[in-house]
């Protein structure tokens, strides 16, 4: 099972723990359904506890190999070619994996890599379990990170068991992929739930970016400073994933777009997103970006 470091909106005042929660060593520390207080939710940020992501998350990424159009050598067939050492790729970033050997796709952590000699990642795992590649397998690799969604292809180098499994993939010369910058918006018309402290309303999402987006909305009480959280449909090949993100909202200005005449326009900046939000929204914006681009070409 997939796991990713818990963050602060994770943990719900009042609510259940919906996943298991263990620490770095993967010892179980709380069960799903276990109700955390406030000292236990200190101890858990504090040393760096992890959760398992949702199956359905799996589920929905081995569903979104074709997001990005590629070529038959499997890179983006549109994008920038840069050495890995200039992205911002970092350890902990979720690495999504093509297999070629049976055409599966599975999910790992980044480890760490050393210029021109390999990458270091965990053991990927379905929702099965982990998934342990053979010495010579040829894989793609996805990741979002900083302002792209990149691509490259790897050979597995050697899988590893000590101090712990881990699997060391060749080092790419280049790796190909779309600029997604934090601030570059695409447009968008999605429907969304809009929950404040004041009140509970509806909106139109105008446009989205990985670092925020602004939405339409006839709501009289949200004002600039406040806190929001947005539920909305993101919908990536033919599988639906529901957002809830939390933001806050930096803008309040007429609404000039032609979504919802007479309503109110509201930039929302997201804070604390989790590792698998960020890599499904920089997906999805990664995709709307690439075929604006290509309807304008």
């Amino acid at each position: 099972m997939a796991r990713t470091t818990i963050k602060s909106s994770d943990l719900l005042a009042d609510r259940p723990l919906d996943w298991n929660v263990y620490d770095a060593d993967g010892t179980l520390l709380f069960a799903k359904g276990t109700l955390v207080d406030a000292e236990a939710k200190g101890r858990l940020l504090k040393r760096g506890a992890v959760r398992e992501v949702d199956a359905e998350i799996g589920k929905l990424l081995a569903a979104h190999g074709k997001t990005i159009s590629t070529t038959a050598a499997g890179e983006p067939a549109k994008g920038v070619r840069i050495p890995l050492s200039d992205t911002a790729v970092r350890p902990g970033d979720t690495v999504h994996l093509d297999r070629s050997l049976d055409g599966s796709r599975i999910m790992a952590r980044l480890i760490g890599y050393l210029k021109g000699k390999s990458i270091v990642i965990t053991v990927p795992a379905d929702e099965q379990g982990a998934v342990f590649l053979k010495e010579g397998e040829s894989v793609v690799a996805k990741v979002f990170s900083g302002k792209h969604v990149l691509a490259f292809p790897g050979a597995v180098l050697a899988v590893a068991l000590k101090p712990f499994p881990h699997i060391h993939l060749s080092y790419p010369a280049e790796v190909t992929g779309i600029v997604v910058r934090r601030s570059e918006r695409a447009g968008v018309r999605l429907i969304t739930a809009v929950e404040t402290a004041r009140e509970q309303t509806s909106g139109i999402i105008t446009d989205l970016s990985t670092g925020g987006l602004s939405f339409a909305s006839r709501a009289a009480n949200i004002e600039a400073g406040a806190e929001a959280v947005l539920n909305f449909k993101l919908m990536l090949a033919d599988c639906a994933y529901l957002m809830k993100l939390r933001g806050l909202v930096r803008a309040v200005r007429p609404n000039q777009s032609d979504a919802l005449e007479g309503a109110t326009a509201y930039g929302v900046q997201f804070r604390e997103m989790s590792a698998e939000d960020t890599l499904i929204l920089g997906l999805f914006v990664g995709q709307q970006l690439a075929a604006a681009r290509s309807a304008g070409a």
